[in-house]
């Protein structure tokens, strides 16, 4: 079977296929994206699962089709049968995977049909073979950091290309941003606040922050540790471990979980600090590839201490602090460090916000995403 040929004419358009619906750092790039485009643009969009990512499309105004997929092989042959009768109504020029699950699916939907394939990839989930593999069938692979295309190997180093995250610098007062923390928190005004802005997932690194907490206490008077970010559906045994122990004594009264919040840029910007101590699973998970949590530190200009892996390095450069991974003293040292440093803090504070409007711009990353897909419809014709 193959699919009527479309003219390639300006705008192209653009079926997007998201494996999941949370509220992850890969969804909220897909939302973003969407939001940024132009709805000529879009020719149709599906999601894999149902969830608040469906919920918060169709409020923009896109006809989200949901096709339940499991991760077994059978569900992915099904799926990617109805998505293969979706794009036969759509007809899109290009065909954008919103990562690997979506991509596998995708490239069973659209044997035969000529219709060029985008992985954008965010992770490093199944890196090795199977992500070499998937490269194979796709037309084009873009990363959003260059720490995660290097597992593939020189064979399709041709169509992978890194094109990163965006974000727009936010209009925020620290100042506003200080009093909304700790009203929300009910802290104190002398409080120090060192902040976790992620999913309570366990390759986030909330028990890494957690049994730092006692000796920063020690060495920090007012010391306050805001958890901003919701719970993972997928993991709620690890929610509720993190807050077991974050009600443990002398945690208790120091760590404050604030869940998903629509004003978080607000809230990170009076954070003191906020940590990123990510930490990886069996499958590569948790090394961070580019997380858009990171780039809305840098442009509220709240300092980061980080363990040094993945995509981190990359994105920062000399605008953060970084320890090993897994060297939970060093980490201390480092956010103590920090603190105590005041021309340090706006040193690195300064360098980031200077560092996403020169680097990291959201309409930089949609003139990209833009002209890649241009380059894939001609290219296809």
């Amino acid at each position: 079977m193959t699919f009527p040929a479309a003219t390639v004419e300006r705008p192209v358009r653009v079926t997007f296929v998201a494996p999941y619906a949370q509220l992850g750092g890969s969804e909220r790039y897909l939302e973003t994206l969407l939001e940024c485009l132009d709805t000529t643009w879009v020719a149709s969009v599906i999601s894999l699962q149902s969830g608040p990512l469906v919920d918060r499309l169709r409020a923009l105004g896109h006809m989200v089709e949901v096709i339940p997929t499991s991760a077994r092989w059978t569900g992915m042959v099904g799926a990617a049968y109805r998505v293969r009768k979706l794009l036969q109504v759509a007809r899109p020029q290009i065909l954008h995977a919103n990562g690997l699950k979506a991509t596998l699916v995708c490239q069973l939907a659209v044997l035969g049909t000529g219709i060029p394939l985008v992985w954008v990839k965010h992770d490093f989930s199944w890196d090795g073979w199977m992500a070499r593999a998937a490269a194979l069938r796709c037309a084009s692979v873009i990363g959003v950091s260059k720490a995660v295309t290097g597992t593939f190997s020189a064979r399709s180093r041709a169509k992978v290309r890194v094109i990163y995250n965006g974000v727009d610098l936010p209009n925020v007062d620290r100042e506003a941003g200080r009093k909304s923390i700790l009203e929300v928190m009910r802290a104190s005004s002398e409080s120090v606040v060192v902040g976790l802005v992620g999913r309570l997932h366990p390759v986030k690194g909330h028990l890494e922050l957690l049994e730092v907490i006692p000796t920063l206490t020690q060495r920090i008077p007012g010391l306050q540790v805001a958890f901003l970010g919701g719970e993972d559906v997928n993991h709620p045994d690890h929610a509720a471990l993190v807050r077991r122990r974050a009600s443990e004594a002398p945690l208790r009264e120091r760590v404050h979980f604030l869940g998903h919040r629509a004003d978080a840029s607000l809230l990170m910007s009076g954070m003191d600090l906020i940590v990123m101590p990510s930490v990886p699973d069996e499958r590569g998970m948790g090394m961070e590839a580019f997380p858009l949590t990171g780039l809305e530190a840098l442009a509220v200009g709240t300092p980061v201490v980080a363990y040094e892996g993945g995509g981190l390095p990359e994105m920062f450069g000399t605008c953060a602090r970084f320890v090993p991974v897994g060297q939970r003293q060093r980490l201390a040292d480092a956010v103590v460090e920090v603190l105590e440093d005041e021309p340090l803090q706006a040193t690195l504070s300064d360098c980031g916000k200077e560092r996403v409007r020169s680097r990291y711009s959201m309409s930089g990353m949609v003139e990209s995403m833009k002209k890649t897909y241009l380059e894939l419809a001609r290219a296809s014709k």
